[in-house]
Formats: structure tokens, sequence, C-alpha cells
């Protein structure tokens, strides 16, 4: 295997979280290659074949014929990243009571998910691992009156903006 030399420089700490994703969850994506100067030139999956190889776990990937290098840019620019509502979405699935809970303060409130998980409960990191917490529902409904009270007071166009409230 071997890599183009304009492909992005390995980022560890991605090496290390997909290490843990790959312990953690025994699943490994396959990496996207394709046959260049007798090698399989890695366009899609760098971070993931070097997780696998500190592991010590098989490469698995997929071998593609006339990739053009400027394919991993178009990989790189398109793929999507899971935004909150997709998480929010796959813990109502899941029937986690705090998701349901942020859901619930999500419809009523209209106010975006960034702010409710800062105001109820723990990290955006824990969201994303499906581990959120309410911590605080003293704390989120305080947060939330002041919000109310100044949009009665002032009906400012921005008032329930993520960086307003933070403010």
């Amino acid at each position: 295997f071997t890599t183009a030399p304009h492909q992005r420089k390995i980022n560890n700490s991605k090496v290390e979280l997909i290490m843990e994703s790959i312990m953690d969850q025994s699943l490994v994506e396959t990496i996207s290659v394709t046959a260049r100067n007798g090698k399989l030139e890695i366009y899609n999956g760098q971070h993931t074949f070097h997780a696998c190889k500190r592991l010590g776990f098989p490469i698995l990937y997929s071998e593609f014929k006339n990739v053009s290098r400027k394919a991993m840019i178009h990989l790189n620019s398109s793929s999507t990243k899971w935004s909150l509502p997709g998480y929010l979405n796959y813990g109502l699935q899941d029937n986690i009571p705090e998701y349901l809970f942020l859901d619930k303060k999500h419809k009523e409130t209209r106010l975006s998910l960034s702010i409710l998980l800062q105001m109820y409960g723990t990290s955006k990191k824990s969201f994303e691992n499906l581990g959120w917490k309410v911590t605080s529902i003293d704390r989120g409904q305080a947060v939330l009156n002041i919000v109310n009270d100044f949009v009665n007071e002032f009906d400012l166009k921005h008032t329930r903006n993520v960086r307003c409230i933070m403010g």
C-alpha cells in the first residue's frame, strides 16, 4: 500500500479515534485503493489504514480501476458528517429517555439542539456517542425563563439565537 504524496497528513488523534471504534465495535471500513505504479494507492481511508495497521488488523480494501488522484478531494468535500438532528433521531429510534426529553424540549422551545444540549446536560461529544445525560433540569429551565423574559421584553430578531443565549 502507498499514499499519494499530496494526500493529507495523518492526524494521529483521528487514527486513535478510529482505533477505539474498531476495538469497541469490531467494525472496520474498507479503504478505497487504485493500482498505480505496481502498488495499491489509498485514495480514501488512509486513517483507517493506519488504525488497522497499528492494531494488527487485516487491511480490508476495495480496488477501483482508473481513479484519478483528484477523487480524494471530491470524496473529502462531498462526505457529510452526521448532524445533531441525525444523532437525536438515532437516540429517538432507540427510545433513549434523555433523547426523548431533548426532542420534547426542542419541539416546545424551537431552540437549537446545540443550546439545549448545553442548557440541560452533558457535552456534545457525549451526545454524538449516544451517552448524553440530562444533568440539570433546573438550570435549563432557569435559562429558558431568562430567554423567554428577554424575548417578551425586547422582541429582538436574534434573541433565540445560540450566540445571543450563550452571551
